[in-house]
């Protein structure tokens, strides 16, 4: 049973490894919060909710639209992105069925392969305070967390850790309302995302290059 176990393991790790070997995950996950930062920004500055509501509905559906068209390991659009990007370097890996034991450790190892997802927790922080600095300490004291309990061992960490030190001390400076920060710092992070994404992708398609029969 022991055995199983650490087989199923290892199968979800594998999946997951090939998953992000390309950078394409992280690079639809910048542009969704690309895309949430700007629709942050226009929520907290619209006081006139029932004039505007079937905006507010609109931006929502957009939002989740993109989650299940782009974001999904099954989304359609990161089909035809693998499809014509990694399998024809690579070749073709299935992702593991919905509900196998393998997708299901898939999730849970998920956490443990991107501890950068707890960064989220921080999302609200800025907006708290009236002076900048004191959400920008905040974020700097977590990541520093981030780096001490891992040190660095996660993908795209040495993108990822400068880039929320960098994001830290900028909006320190941004003279912006603290409604507003949500969405600035939304697209902080994007723009941290897209730079390990791409910084990613493309060493893969060095790394890989299309063998032409």
């Amino acid at each position: 049973m022991a055995d199983i176990q650490v087989e199923v393991d290892q199968a979800a790790r594998r999946a997951g490894d090939y998953w992000e070997i390309d950078g394409l995950p992280s690079l639809a996950l910048a542009c969704g919060y690309l895309l949430m930062g700007p629709i942050f920004f226009w929520w907290w500055n619209t006081h006139a909710i029932r004039r505007h509501v079937w905006l507010w509905a609109a931006s929502l559906l957009i939002i989740i639209a993109y989650v299940f068209l782009v974001g999904l390991r099954t989304s359609p659009v990161m089909r035809w992105l693998k499809a014509r990007i990694t399998y024809p370097r690579t070749g073709y890996v299935a992702a593991p069925p919905s509900k196998s034991a393998e997708a299901a450790k898939l999730k849970q190892q998920d956490w443990d392969r991107h501890p950068d997802n707890w960064m989220l927790a921080t999302w609200g922080l800025p907006g708290l305070f009236d002076e900048p600095w004191v959400g920008a300490v905040l974020l700097m004291v977590a990541t520093s967390i981030l780096w001490g309990t891992t040190r660095g061992k996660f993908p795209s960490a040495a993108i990822l850790l400068p880039g929320f030190y960098l994001t830290a001390i900028v909006m320190a400076f941004v003279p912006v309302a603290p409604e507003e920060r949500m969405g600035c710092w939304t697209v902080a992070w994007g723009l941290v995302y897209l730079l390990a994404g791409t910084i990613q992708l493309v060493r893969f398609l060095r790394r890989h290059p299309v063998v032409h029969a």
